[in-house]
């Protein structure tokens, strides 16, 4: 009778070095690198011990996992062009800086990835394996400024986020087998990923082939309205995928340079799509978290530009459902999800950008006698009821 293999913990793996690992993976070889991917795997998984390994104390150890995952993504997915991000080896030839800036890294034609070639399944497993080290170093503290910093790391994160997106034929039934299980995975992974390192992102160092890819797959997620997009991914992680897209768009945007390519990010029709998405997020149905990355974006974008200001204001809705955002924080004051002062100040802080713009004052209108009763109501933070009289002020400048 078969028995169940037992599970290997931490315990089972003590005593092990960093350079250990990190010669393992770098050595190529099937068997050594996939010891050391198990260990790296087991002990990641282990919240005693998956701490110790921040990425500012192990150089090197970031980009012997990623290329190992490029390896495996290069096998499995042959229209990625992940190759291309490859160095060709050629004697007495420096690299360049700008060779690594740009998100290419050394020549991975040594690795090998399977014991089969033709079996996709022990392939895939390696692959999602090491997606998921990414995924669980990304967690830990101090990795996501390490991470950030990687040209490499976001220029193939922007490419699994960016695969299979603009092929309208892709679908479960016609795929190979097992492949649209891995890529869903692949995706939630990179999605995690993004979200856990955005807040210390600062994309502007970085050429279009890393951002255009990482900004094109974000938007595409926040404004899908596909239920591959909306549903929640399997447990554990439980949240969707324009959940996460959001979140990593609303920490990025804290960055004044992030906010620029933003708005730059084509085609130009999609942020009127994504100003529908994130005034909808306001509405007191969604998820008190989800309502704040929202506001938080959407403040972020109307501050930038004057005719982004214009077609927030013209976006269905919006005016009002910023007003309702700080109404009803009045009415939650003695309830366990009270809006925090920072949300409200955001709130109040985007109807002044949008009232300081003429065009935009006849939109106010029939929402003055709402402003008012919020000023007039002594129930307002301090810091959000002379912002919101400055919003009173601006448009009985105007005679609409």
């Amino acid at each position: 009778m078969a028995t169940k293999r037992r599970k290997f913990t931490s315990k089972d793996v003590t005593d092990i070095e960093v350079w250990r690992l990190l010669m393992c993976l770098k050595s190529g070889l099937l068997a050594e690198s996939s010891w050391a991917i198990d260990v790296l795997s087991i002990l990641l998984n282990d919240d005693s011990t998956s701490t110790f390994f921040g990425l500012s104390n192990m150089p090197g150890m970031l980009e012997a996992v990623l290329e190992h995952f490029k390896s495996c993504l290069s096998e499995l997915f042959k229209d990625m062009a992940i190759r291309d991000t490859t160095l060709k080896p050629e004697l007495n030839k420096p690299v360049s800086y700008s060779h690594w800036q740009e998100g290419n890294g050394e020549d991975t034609s040594h690795i090998q990835v399977y014991f089969d070639p033709h079996n996709f399944i022990e392939s895939s497993r390696r692959c999602i394996c090491l997606s998921t080290i990414l995924r669980n170093l990304s967690f830990i503290p101090g990795n996501d400024v390490e991470m950030s910093k990687h040209p490499g790391l976001l220029l193939v994160l922007g490419k699994v986020l960016m695969y299979k997106l603009d092929d309208s034929t892709y679908n479960e039934a016609d795929s190979p087998p097992n492949e649209w299980h891995l890529l869903n995975s692949l995706r939630e992974d990179t999605l995690v990923i993004i979200s856990n390192i955005s807040s210390s992102l600062d994309l502007s160092p970085y050429n279009d082939k890393i951002n255009l890819n990482l900004l094109k797959g974000l938007l595409h997620w926040a404004c899908c309205s596909s239920t591959y997009a909306l549903d929640p991914f399997p447990p554990p992680s439980m949240v969707s995928p324009q959940r996460l897209a959001l979140e990593s768009l609303a920490k990025l945007s804290i960055i004044e340079g992030n906010v620029d390519l933003i708005l730059a990010t084509p085609p130009w029709h999609r942020l009127d799509q994504l100003f529908e998405v994130l005034t909808n997020m306001l509405s007191m149905n969604e998820d008190q978290t989800v309502r704040e990355f929202s506001l938080v974006l959407l403040s972020n974008l109307t501050a930038a530009d004057s005719g982004i200001a214009r077609r927030v204001a013209l976006t269905s809705g919006a005016i009002s459902r910023l007003v309702s955002f700080i109404e009803r924080s009045i009415n939650d004051q003695n309830e366990n999800n009270m809006t925090t002062q920072d949300m409200l100040r955001r709130a109040a802080s985007t109807l002044k950008f949008l009232s300081q713009l003429v065009d935009n004052h006849q939109l106010f209108s029939q929402h003055q006698q709402r402003l008012l009763n919020l000023v007039m109501s002594g129930k307002l933070d301090q810091e959000v009821a002379p912002i919101i009289a400055d919003v009173i002020f601006e448009i009985s400048l105007s005679n609409y």
